[in-house]
Parts: C-alpha cells; sequence; structure tokens
C-alpha cells in the first residue's frame, strides 16, 4: 500500500506533519511516499503540486494525506488526487480561526457563509478528517454541520528523535527555573505568563523565555525593568530544546490565554515536556481532563496571572515532587501519545473509514 504525504507549509518539516508520516509509516504493509516543498516562500504552493503530480504519475500512490496547513492547498490537492483516498489533517479549522479566534470577520456575516459553504463542500470530498483532540473533533464537526463518524483524532504527539524517551533527569542549580518557548499566538497567552514573573520579582526564581518579535521583546524588556529575573531568546536552535528542558525545574505548556481557541488543545510542547518526563504547567480546559493536578502536571485556570504565580510558590515549596510528576507524565505520553499509540489510532481510523481495505484492493487489482 502506498501513501502519499503531502505538506506544504513554511515549516515543511513542522512536528505534527512528522508525527503523521512516522506514525503511517508503522502501519504494516504502508509505504509511505513524502511530497513536501524545499522553499519557504509563495513558490512553494507551485512547487509542491508539480511534485504531487510527478508522484501521482511515477509512484501510483493508493492514498494521500495532506497535513498541514492543508486548507490552503486543499482544492487543488483534492482535484489532483481525484478517483483516489484523500485523508485530510484539519488540525486547525480555517473558519474558527478567522471569526472565532482572531475575530477577523463576523461569524454571522455573509463572507462568513459564503467561506463556511465552500469549505464545506471542500471537507464533503476527503474520505478522513483527522484533528488532535476529541474537543476540536466536536466543534469542526458541529461547525461545518458534518457526520462526527467522519473525523478521527489523532494527537500531535512529538519528535522521538528529538524528544527521546528516556529516563527524566533531576533539573540542578540553586536558582529556580522556569521555561516557556513558542511562537507566542494569542491562545498561550505569555502576557500573563510576564505579569506572573513581574509579580515574583522578589523570589528565587528565573523566567526564560523562547521566540516571539519585537512586541514580545519590548515587554519582556519593560518586565525586566519592573523587577522581572527574566532571560529571553528571541530564538534558539531547534535541537537545544531538549537541553534547555531538561535544566528547567518547571516548563509552561500553556495554554494560558484564555482564547476560543485556547478551550480545544493539548500544546505541542506539552508532548514534548510529556516525553522528556519533565515537569509542566497547563491551562484548565476542555482537554485538561487527560491530567490529574499535582501528578501528571499543575493545572491552572486560564487568563490568571495570580494562579500562575501560586503554582510557580507551589512548585519552589514542593520541589522535590517535581520529578514524580514528570515522571507520571511520561508514562501518560507513553500510554496515550507516544508515536506507537498514534500509529494505532491513525490505523484504526483508516480501517474504520474502509481506507485500507480499499487500498488493498487496489493492490490485487
Amino acid at each position: 500500500m502506498k501513501i502519499c504525504v503531502i505538506t506544504c507549509y513554511k515549516q515543511p518539516d513542522y512536528v505534527r506533519a512528522k508525527t503523521l508520516r512516522a506514525a503511517l509509516g508503522q502501519i504494516k504493509g504502508a509505504e509511505v511516499a513524502v511530497v513536501k516543498n524545499d522553499t519557504t516562500g509563495i513558490m512553494r504552493y507551485a512547487q509542491v503540486m508539480l511534485r504531487l503530480l510527478k508522484a501521482r504519475v511515477r509512484q501510483k500512490p493508493d492514498m494521500y494525506v495532506l497535513t498541514f496547513r492543508g486548507y490552503e492547498v486543499l482544492l487543488p490537492v483534492r482535484l489532483l488526487t481525484a478517483g483516489k483516498p484523500l485523508v485530510y489533517d484539519e488540525f486547525i479549522n480555517p473558519i474558527e480561526w478567522l471569526a472565532y479566534e482572531h475575530k477577523k470577520i463576523s461569524p454571522k456575516s455573509p463572507l462568513t457563509w459564503l467561506l463556511r459553504t465552500f469549505y464545506r463542500t471542500l471537507l464533503k470530498s476527503v474520505n478522513l478528517i483527522l484533528t488532535d483532540t476529541a474537543s476540536h473533533a466536536d466543534l469542526s464537526a458541529g461547525l461545518m454541520k458534518l457526520d462526527r463518524g467522519k473525523f478521527c483524532v489523532v494527537p500531535v504527539g512529538t519528535d522521538e528523535a528529538t524528544f527521546e524517551v528516556a529516563e527524566p533527569e533531576y533539573a540542578e542549580g540553586d536558582e529556580f527555573t522556569v521555561l516557556y518557548y513558542g511562537n507566542m499566538l494569542p491562545l498561550h497567552g505569555l502576557n500573563y505568563v510576564i505579569e506572573a514573573a513581574v509579580k515574583l520579582n522578589h523570589d528565587p526564581v528565573k523566567f526564560i523565555l523562547i521566540g516571539g518579535n519585537a512586541k514580545v521583546a519590548h515587554d519582556v524588556a519593560f518586565a525586566v525593568g519592573n523587577g522581572a529575573n527574566i532571560e529571553y531568546h528571541a530564538w534558539v536552535e531547534f535541537e537545544r530544546l531538549p537541553l534547555l528542558m531538561r535544566s528547567a525545574d518547571l516548563c509552561l505548556a500553556g495554554p494560558f490565554g484564555g482564547t476560543f481557541q485556547s478551550e480545544y488543545v493539548i500544546t505541542g510542547k506539552a508532548y514534548q515536556y510529556m516525553a522528556l518526563g519533565r515537569p509542566m504547567m497547563i491551562g484548565e480546559n476542555k482537554e485538561s481532563g487527560t491530567f490529574r493536578n499535582k501528578l501528571e502536571a499543575l493545572i491552572v485556570p486560564q487568563a490568571d496571572t495570580d494562579a500562575i504565580v501560586e503554582a510557580v510558590r507551589w512548585s519552589m515549596r514542593n520541589r522535590n515532587r517535581l520529578y514524580a510528576m514528570g515522571k507520571k507524565a511520561q508514562a501518560l505520553y507513553e500510554r496515550e501519545f507516544s508515536t506507537n499509540v498514534l500509529s494505532a489510532r491513525l490505523e484504526e481510523g483508516l480501517r474504520g473509514a474502509g481506507l485500507l481495505e480499499l487500498s488493498a484492493s487496489a493492490e490485487r487489482k
């Protein structure tokens, strides 16, 4: 069975794409071919379409999987893969993103109705829709008025070659360190983290923040001017992240933003922390019930600076309990979110949609 995995994104090896490729590759009898862009500019769209056309003609895949940010190219991909099964990894519903999360258009506007109708038509043309959480699947199915059975939940997981699942380590050092990294979208709630660092200016704690833009740098500088102990890096090499995570006493996963989208996610960094066995803090939402407070993670209300402050102080007072918390989080990762588990979930979803049987029939012919 030949499966062609298509990625057209400014980060063609984004963790979601890498984990799906790895999970598909573990399905018995699967032969995975990857079509992705090399250039990150606007020419990536033409590049991927040409490579997809070439793959269809030369490799003759039995099935196609379109990864994030697939909604940008879903129409041409569906046309180029016509007659073959197409699995679409939605990951983010663009109507949700535009109208509800970022409020760029009104949910009740004619433009929203038009975009929703167009996108729904595209979704009806694919064979299976992947989402990262059950609450996201529920949301998208309701928003697009589609059968929930068309959705398959495959959590994000992580790149286990980089974030190796090994015996957790104790963080060492006299100073208590709190690590936060990411692209600083509103759902992540970086402003609450920075405010917490200011309120903790008399406590022996250092925040290490990584990522963001000029505004983030300005906000950090302002906080430092008000006494916050923050070490800021606009960027570090991806390969350095595991070392930084292992050396931190507490890792912040979020989301903390209290936005619409923040109710439906487990952040990608949370899976990385779990794989490494790092103690972490997450924001309470529809998915946080996966964790037990102060056992697999510290769970705090979103959009609540004081809750972050108290959780950090609790961690400082109970530093000896953090290793066990990380160990339990790692065990949860191995049970629910490892690549092996994701592969089994994906295979079950494909079989439920009749796609593996369909591909096997095509091979026999």
